[in-house]
Order: C-alpha cells, then structure tokens, then sequence
C-alpha cells in the first residue's frame, strides 16, 4: 500500500512539473542565449523564388552541361543545336528524360556550340552558367 501511495506522489509531482513548463522539447543555443533559433528562411516570398530559381538552373545547367560532355564522348563530336538529341531515344536509352524548363524563371539552350541560360532578370550567358558580379545566366535573377 505504500508503494502505491509513493507511485501516486510521484507521477502527480511529474504531471505538475509538466504542466507548469509545457511539453516543449529543450532547446539548444545556436551562437546566442538558451532557447534562441536561427533561421535560413528568405526575407520574403521572392527572394524564396529567386533563391529556388537559381539552384535550379545551375543544377538544370549542370545536368545539360553533363549530358553534352557524354554525347561528345560517345559520338567524337557536339551534337545539332536543339534538344533532340538529349530526349531522343538511342538503343533504348536517352541523355535526359525531358529537356529542363526553368519557365518563367530561366531557359536553356543549346544552339551546336554554346550552351545558353537566359532568364527573364538580368544578362543571358552565353555558354556557362553566369557569376554573380555580372549578374547574367543563373545569376541573373
């Protein structure tokens, strides 16, 4: 009976204590005082777009710019200007499903010599992907 009793005590000084400072778990100091948070979230809503905008056309680029290092290697030579040759089926297998599309953010093409990102902000770059002083290509935005 006294061990109930002493069961009882406890869990009604467990439930106090968590009804008093919430079931929140801890949190830990990120380079400030304890229970502070950082954040990596844009500032607003477009710089959100722009931020998503630009890691898809490097990746989109990147993804072309390795596709056109294969063909060159399989073939001897740089495919025709286009998107054929990345999407067209060769013994069952193709460079890339589908041609990226940046819309409206970003294009890229090919025209049998360069590849081309041109956005809708800033400077098209012709045949990388930008930097971030000009502001062309992916950077653009």
């Amino acid at each position: 009976m006294l061990g109930v009793l002493v069961s009882v005590v406890i869990l009604v000084l467990l439930f106090g204590v968590v009804a008093l400072h919430g079931t929140s778990p801890p949190q830990t100091p990120h380079n400030g005082p304890l229970g502070s948070t950082t954040t990596t979230a844009p500032s607003t809503i477009g710089a959100g777009a722009n931020e998503a905008s630009h890691a898809a056309c490097v990746a989109d680029y990147q993804m072309v710019q390795s596709a056109l290092g294969t063909y060159r290697a399989l073939n001897g030579h740089s495919p025709q200007r286009g998107t054929a040759w990345a999407t067209s089926k060769i013994d069952g297998l193709s460079q890339l499903t589908a041609w990226p599309s940046g819309a409206p953010y970003f294009e890229i093409s090919w025209n049998g010599s360069t590849l081309d990102v041109l956005v809708t902000k800033g400077l098209a770059s012709v045949g990388s992907a930008g930097s971030a002083t000009s502001r062309s290509g992916c950077y653009g935005f």
